[in-house]
């Protein structure tokens, strides 16, 4: 537990929470300063359009563009639920008409579930909810709900005699995964903190004049200690005294049995170096993992899904090939496991393992699969290993994958991975020169502009077949190297010279 923490790190225009488990980096969340989340805000909004045959509003939300609501999302009357952890209607329950539950004009409470994305608006809600540590309260709905990752029937009964027994009057109350375990008076006083923010948020809707954000989803380190903080956490460490302050009154009021855990981190060395952080994040962005043993796992992220290749590398055993594979295969489960939540690695997942063959053999790896994700916070679906050795897996996208978060697509090789071969340019390069020759039939100048990378290729090997186009064509031909060009860019200039 002693090398289990939670770093906070901030500076004036970025924060970054790291979840340190048995002194590795387990998990990274990164948050600008001008990026807070949209999605859980409440707002007040007022309906500007009504839309029957889509069966939808708009509504404004004080945002650039309205937002959009379904007919599905809206509460027409009090809900009485028993389940699951779900929002809304039931599947083949009749959702009630748009237009007989709200009108234009109308003054409402929206959830935002969606962010906008391009020219779509937020995506929005009328079932409100307010997460806690360890329940959900849905003001609007008296449903009472016990997470699906909980999965021993014996808890599943006991947490909901407890939720059923503490419920504010016509509110419901939803126990998360992180209720597992909890006591009687955890779980009322978790209750207590959500029915006094929903007092605070109605306070603030009937004062605000729509639209007006009425509840914002908390910063990102609160979040994060909100939903992952857990008694295997020894404490949190935090280098900056504001941030420190506001995370000790948010444990105070959240969590006050761990308000005492909070430390401003007063060290000569940054935290994150102290840590290793900073190393092991670059070592995150990098697609080769090796394992202990001399293997390795290979991560490709693309844009329809992820790939992982699973490699011996020089591993060789000391018994038998099958022992040898098995093992390397074992090892690369636990590291894939680290690495997706790491990554935040999230869609559909590909692993090719090494091939096994005994079928006892692809059980127990598809078993040791299901028992690593089994703690995971985001959900997963994993299916058996296929005869070809793979294991088609998908994996909840709880937010944008680190690679996409902390970088951007390669402006010279365009995200690919890889160059062009200089020939290749060089051959359409070419071309393009010879049809802007043919475009003219007066003496001209031909300026080619490229990226040092190229222009040297083309005053290496090129150069003796543009003098033979400048003989033959009577124009001149000159190659200048630009630094600001991409390594597979190249401009071709003309300005007409005298004969």
């Amino acid at each position: 537990m002693k090398d289990s923490l939670i770093l906070v790190h901030s500076i004036p225009f970025e924060t970054r929470v790291a979840v340190i488990e048995d002194g590795r980096l387990a998990e990274l969340f990164l948050e600008a300063d001008d990026e807070r989340p949209l999605v859980g805000n409440i707002i007040k909004g007022r309906v500007s359009r009504v839309l029957p045959g889509m069966q939808a509003a708009f509504v404004e939300i004080g945002l650039e563009k309205a937002g959009f609501l379904y007919a599905g999302d809206v509460v027409s009357e009090l809900e009485d639920l028993d389940g699951d952890e779900d929002r809304g209607p039931r599947r083949g329950e009749q959702s009630p008409r748009i237009e007989d539950v709200v009108r234009e004009g109308q003054e409402i409470l929206v959830q935002i579930t969606k962010a906008p994305i391009g020219t779509k608006g937020a995506r929005l809600t009328n079932f409100l909810t307010l997460p806690g540590r360890h329940l959900v309260l849905s003001p609007d709905q008296r449903r009472i709900g016990v997470s699906r990752k909980i999965r021993f029937a014996k808890e599943r009964a006991r947490l909901r005699a407890i939720l059923r027994d503490i419920a504010p009057d016509d509110m419901g109350l939803i126990g998360r995964t992180a209720a597992e375990g909890r006591t009687r008076e955890e779980l009322q006083a978790d209750r207590d903190y959500l029915v006094r923010l929903w007092d605070t948020v109605q306070r603030r809707a009937r004062k605000a004049s729509a639209p007006a954000t009425v509840y914002s989803e908390l910063t990102m380190p609160l979040r994060v200690i909100r939903d992952v903080l857990s008694d295997r956490y020894a404490k949190i460490l935090v280098d900056d005294p504001d941030e420190f302050e506001r995370i000790r009154k948010f444990l105070e009021s959240a969590i006050p049995k761990r308000a005492n855990d909070v430390e401003l981190y007063q060290g000569r060395r940054p935290m994150l170096d102290v840590y290793g952080v900073e190393r092991q994040m670059r070592a995150a962005l990098r697609p080769t993992v090796e394992l202990p043993s001399g293997g390795s796992i290979v991560i490709e992220e693309t844009e329809a899904l992820t790939s992982i290749d699973v490699n011996t590398g020089r591993f060789v055993g000391k018994s038998s090939l099958e022992d040898t594979v098995l093992q390397t295969n074992l090892e690369a489960a636990e590291e894939i496991s680290r690495q997706l939540r790491l990554r935040n690695i999230g869609g559909i997942i590909i692993i090719d393992f090494i091939d096994m063959d005994l079928p006892e053999n692809r059980t127990k790896i598809y078993n040791r699969l299901k028992e690593l994700f089994r703690n995971d916070r985001a959900k997963s679906g994993i299916q058996k290993i296929s005869d070809l050795g793979l294991v088609e897996m998908t994996r909840q996208r709880l937010q944008e994958s680190l690679t996409r978060s902390i970088g951007h697509r390669c402006p010279h090789c365009f995200g690919r991975g890889y160059l062009s071969d200089p020939r290749l340019l060089a051959g359409d390069l070419y071309r393009k020169l010879q049809e802007a020759i043919r475009a003219t039939d007066k003496p001209t100048e031909f300026v080619i502009r490229a990226h040092p990378w190229l222009a040297d290729y083309l005053f290496d090997e090129i150069l003796p077949y543009f003098e033979s186009l400048e003989l033959d064509r009577r124009c001149r031909i000159r190659i200048l190297p630009d630094e600001d060009l991409a390594e597979e860019q190249f401009e071709i200039d003309s300005r007409a010279v005298a004969s």
